[in-house]
């Protein structure tokens, strides 16, 4: 196993919050209590999506977000949670494993919406969503998909949604989808016949649907816009190329069609929830935005997360390349 797992759930106590250690080589038991300041919470998230932020600021966020959890608001600080960080850490030298992989399992959807991939250790000056030593994911306890042995190649289904609505953002599609396929192209992987790429540009809900049965991807990779209307949707195309809202249920009940689906890559904007949403209620692993997402940022993403996953590196390692 390349990494040591340092499980973390974060959920409601007695009008707090509780980091409790779960799961972990030393240290399961560890736990702090701390507040989050819903006003200045929001007021971060609104300069994140309007892209007003610079690096002093997004390590105030995350120096902020880091102390909370790690070390706590207890009276005294306990420090207890970083401490059994910093022990999994030796831990995992002293095996010579590649780090410790940071599990965050949410409890809650206020704490869901907050931006821990910013976590950010002041005094190490150390950034651990984008150190290679400290892959940060969310986790979602439960059933997932199972383990399928895979011959190639290796199927990723693109779905390129760009609804001609007078009020959504031009998509780039092609410039995503162009450096998809020079990340894989690099490793030869497409040359040698290791993987396969399908593009789908006509996104009508039954075309979809009838795309993915047909051809039935491992790795399916959205491109588009995303929006909450009361629930998390996609934004498809209808009969006249305007949008279409799809919800997860619509999906979900699609993807029983095709059961090799396994990684869902939501490359589109506000669409967390319906990433969490798929990994809750079907049980993949999927990646989605929190917030806006501008069309060079998105293919940058996705260039290094498949550009990583090409050599075979654990998919939350893909993750912090990408980031």
């Amino acid at each position: 196993m390349p990494y040591n797992d340092l499980n973390i759930q974060l959920s409601p106590s007695g009008g707090e919050y509780r980091a409790l250690v779960v799961r972990a080589t030393i240290g399961e038991g560890a736990s702090s209590r701390f507040c989050i300041d819903n006003q200045l919470l929001d007021h971060y998230k609104d300069r994140i999506s309007l892209g007003s932020t610079n690096e002093s600021l997004l390590h105030e966020i995350g120096e902020l977000l880091y102390t909370k959890v790690f070390i706590g608001e207890d009276d005294p600080p306990s420090g207890a949670v970083e401490r059994a960080f910093e022990q999994n850490e030796v831990a995992a030298d002293a095996s010579k494993q590649l780090g410790t992989r940071i599990l965050l399992e949410i409890q809650e959807k206020n704490l869901f919406q907050t931006p821990w991939e910013y976590l950010f250790i002041e005094k190490k000056r150390r950034w651990l969503g984008m150190n290679l030593k400290t892959p940060l994911s969310r986790y979602v306890p439960g059933n997932p998909r199972p383990v399928m042995q895979v011959t190639p190649p290796l199927k990723m289904l693109i779905v390129a949604a760009d609804p001609q609505d007078p009020d959504l953002d031009r998509i780039d599609c092609e410039g995503e989808i162009q450096r998809i396929k020079t990340a894989l192209g690099e490793e030869g992987l497409l040359e040698n016949g290791l993987m396969e790429v399908e593009v789908v540009t006509e996104t009508t809900p039954s075309l979809l649907a009838a795309y993915l049965e047909s051809y039935r991807p491992h790795i399916l990779h959205f491109i588009g816009h995303g929006d909450v209307h009361g629930e998390p949707v996609l934004l498809l195309e209808n009969n006249e190329r305007g949008s279409e809202a799809y919800s997860v249920t619509s999906l979900l009940n699609v993807l029983q069609y095709c059961p090799t689906v396994r990684f869902v890559v939501l490359n589109a904007c506000l669409t967390s929830e319906f990433a969490l949403a798929l990994a809750l209620k079907g049980g993949f692993a999927a990646i989605g935005m929190l917030a806006p997402i501008t069309n060079e940022a998105a293919s940058c993403f996705a260039f290094g997360l498949y550009g990583r996953l090409a050599v075979g590196e654990p998919v939350d390692a893909c993750v912090h390349h990408a980031r």
